[in-house]
Parts: structure tokens; C-alpha cells; sequence
């Protein structure tokens, strides 16, 4: 991924790089998390897997979709809508990775904190298929 040149370059290298680990940070948190059924998930858990099966049945955002994605691009959106609300402005973070269409932030935000959770989810998701994927020679 390119970052272009100068300061502005820096900048966005640092911060993407922090939102990499905030990701392996999340990854690690849900993989500690204790295993319960269904019927036991929070209602946070519940609204986020709702969003997750709203974005691959109405949007369309199938598996096979996401992983025609760049790594960590899903978590990039992911982190764009979970500080939407420290952006000044309405228009997406200069890290949002796709057009501007594409950014529908909520004026509620507890909806932008489940519309990154399952984004960040569905980044786990790709992670963890591509994991499986045999390696050269295998």
C-alpha cells in the first residue's frame, strides 16, 4: 500500500499501522472471549452479527466478496466508523479505502460502533480463510 511521500506519507503510515494493531488487538479480545450459545449473546453481540448477515444478504458483501479485498482493508472502514465521531467533519477519514459513496455513517454511535464491529469481524473472517489457504509448495 502506498502512502506517498513528505510528512502526509508518515503520518498515514503511523496511523495505519496503529489501526493494525487496534485490529490484532479486537482479534485477540474475541478470540478470549468465553464461548457461549446463542441464546446467550448480549444484545451488542446479537446487533452485530445482525449487521454482518445485513451486510452479506442486502449489500451483498459475500464472503467470496471480501476476499477479493487487500488485507486489512475491511478493518481499515472498520476503524473509519469506529471514530467517526473525533472526524470534524462529516466527510470519511483521508484512510477510508473506498469512494466516498460508500460512507454511510450514522448520527447514532452505538450504530457506527456495529457497523465496525462486524467490518472488523468480516476482516477476522477473511484473515482466517486466507490463513487456511495452502502455502507455496504445500
Amino acid at each position: 500500500m502506498s502512502f506517498g511521500g513528505g510528512p502526509h506519507g508518515e503520518i498515514k503510515r503511523d496511523y495505519y499501522s496503529g489501526l493494525i494493531e487496534l485490529a490484532e488487538e479486537i482479534r485477540a479480545m474475541l478470540a478470549a472471549a468465553p464461548q457461549s450459545k446463542v441464546g446467550e449473546l448480549t444484545r451488542a453481540a446479537q446487533d452485530v452479527l445482525a449487521e454482518r448477515r445485513r451486510q452479506v444478504e442486502s449489500e451483498g458483501w459475500t464472503p467470496e466478496h471480501d476476499d477479493e479485498h487487500a488485507p486489512r482493508m475491511l478493518a481499515t472502514a472498520g476503524a473509519c466508523y469506529a471514530i467517526f465521531w473525533m472526524n470534524e467533519s462529516s466527510s470519511p477519514l483521508s484512510i477510508w479505502p473506498w469512494d466516498e459513496s460508500w460512507w454511510k455513517p450514522s448520527e447514532d454511535p452505538r450504530r457506527n460502533w456495529i457497523k465496525a464491529t462486524a467490518l472488523m469481524l468480516a476482516e477476522i473472517e477473511r484473515y482466517d480463510r486466507a490463513d487456511q489457504q495452502p502455502k507455496g509448495g504445500e
